[in-house]
């Protein structure tokens, strides 16, 4: 794995995250569609929270402190995860990163910089940037992307893609996957 990754699997519902941490190895936070969730980093460190029962944790020791409602565990590079009373997860990294997993498996990643993944349990993802672009992607085949400069694109299940430049003008394609001549209308959005 790479740093910074996040996948979503859409017919499991699973999700694997990988984020930057100081040291040789990122840590791999997997969620699973039935709201368990597993903290890797390397071959060394693992922590493996079900939905219900005691989170079975090798390499880490018990933090310090724990803030009240949780179970705090330190990851050797001087990271986090801490489990609360209801099961929602919180990872966090030395350099920033964090990884939240809610009691009904949504996973939400964050990069220092700002950038937000959101997984759903139904397998659909958020991507949000901190500039406020977003891109969203659901599992009945819509895509839709936004960016600040007035940018956008959707595509549909049935092959329609609809594009619309900074200064409004539509571009719509509704019977191919391709963009041609033939199918191109281009309109001028309403300011």
């Amino acid at each position: 794995w790479s740093s910074d990754v996040c996948s979503s699997d859409l017919t499991t519902g699973t999700t694997i995250t990988s984020v930057a941490s100081e040291g040789a190895n990122p840590v791999v936070v997997t969620v699973n569609p039935d709201g368990s969730v597993a903290v890797q980093q390397g071959d060394a460190v693992s922590v493996n929270i079900p939905t219900n029962g005691e989170p079975q944790v090798a390499g880490c020791a018990p933090a310090p402190f724990s803030p009240e409602g949780f179970v705090a565990y330190q990851l050797p590079d001087g990271g986090m995860v801490n489990i609360s009373s209801d099961g929602a997860v919180s990872i966090s990294t030395q350099d920033g990163f964090t990884v939240n997993s809610g009691v009904d498996s949504a996973t939400i990643v964050t990069s220092p910089e700002g950038v937000s993944i959101t997984s759903a349990p139904e397998g659909s993802l958020i991507v949000a940037a901190g500039d406020g672009t977003t891109m969203v992607a659901s599992t009945d085949g819509f895509l839709n992307c936004n960016t600040t400069e007035g940018y956008s694109l959707a595509c549909t299940p049935a092959g329609s893609v609809t594009a619309v430049d900074g200064d409004g003008y539509s571009f719509t394609d509704r019977k191919s996957t391709r963009l041609n001549s033939s199918h191109v209308k281009r309109s001028r959005m309403p300011s």
